[in-house]
C-alpha cells in the first residue's frame, strides 16, 4: 500500500539484500543529502571472533532459539522479538548528517568504509549480513533536476555554500559535482553541479 514513504535508495529497493547490506558495510549513499549515508545499528550478522569461530551478532532483539529455522521457513513473527528491545531501540538512520554536511569546516562529512560508530555500522569483521532494519523517508511531493554550469571551481564552491548546503532544514535530495572530464560530451568545459530537489 502507498504510504507516502520511500526507502534510502531506489537501487536498494530493487536489489535489497546485496545492495543495502553493502551500503551498511561501506557507508554508501553520501549523495543522499537529506537521508545521509545508509546507516543502521539494528542488524543481524555473522562475524569471526578472536577464537576464529563464526558467531551470530544480533542487535535486532530477536529472542527465538531456532532463529535460522524460522528465517528459512519464513515464520519469524513479532513474538520472536524481545519486548525489551523496543525500550532500547537503536538508530536506523543518521539524523545528524543533515547538520554535519552543512558544516563546511574542511572536515569530511562521510567516507566509504567509514570506521566511526558502533560495530554494527562498520564493515570490518562481518562475514554475512542476514537482516537489517532501516528507516523510510517522506516521499517528495514533486521533483525537479537542475543542472548548473560554473565557469570555475571557485564559483561552484560559492554555489555549494550559499545555495545547496546553506541550511540543514532546506536541503536538496542530492547534489553531484562533475568536473570537465565528466561533462565534456555535453559541454566544452566548465564544471557542473546537479541539484535534485
Amino acid at each position: 500500500a502507498e504510504k507516502g514513504r520511500e526507502s534510502h535508495s531506489v537501487l536498494g529497493s530493487l536489489f535489497l539484500n546485496p545492495t543495502v547490506a553493502a551500503g551498511i558495510a561501506f557507508g554508501s549513499g553520501g549523495t543522499q543529502i537529506r537521508k545521509g549515508p545508509v546507516y543502521t545499528e539494528r542488524i543481524l550478522y555473522l562475524r569471526v571472533n578472536k577464537d576464529r569461530r563464526v558467531e551470530v551478532v544480533d542487535t535486532l532483539g530477536l529472542k527465538c532459539d531456532d532463529l535460522f529455522g524460522k528465517l528459512e521457513e519464513g515464520t519469524l513473527s513479532q513474538e520472536d522479538v524481545d519486548p525489551g528491545a523496543k525500550e532500547k531501540l537503536l538508530a536506523s538512520n543518521q539524523e545528524a548528517y543533515r547538520t554535519k554536511v552543512c558544516t563546511l569546516d574542511a572536515t569530511v562529512a562521510r567516507s566509504n568504509a567509514d570506521t566511526a560508530g558502533p560495530a554494527p555500522v562498520r564493515s570490518e569483521g562481518k562475514v554475512l549480513i542476514l537482516a537489517s532494519v532501516h528507516d523510510t523517508f517522506p516521499k517528495a511531493k514533486a521533483k525537479e533536476s537542475v543542472w548548473v554550469s560554473c565557469k570555475d571551481l571557485s564559483t561552484a564552491q560559492t554555489l555549494k555554500h550559499q545555495v545547496c548546503l546553506s541550511s540543514p532544514d532546506d536541503l536538496p535530495s542530492s547534489v553531484e559535482y562533475m568536473d570537465k572530464d565528466a561533462v565534456i560530451a555535453v559541454d566544452e568545459g566548465g564544471r557542473a553541479l546537479c541539484c535534485n530537489r
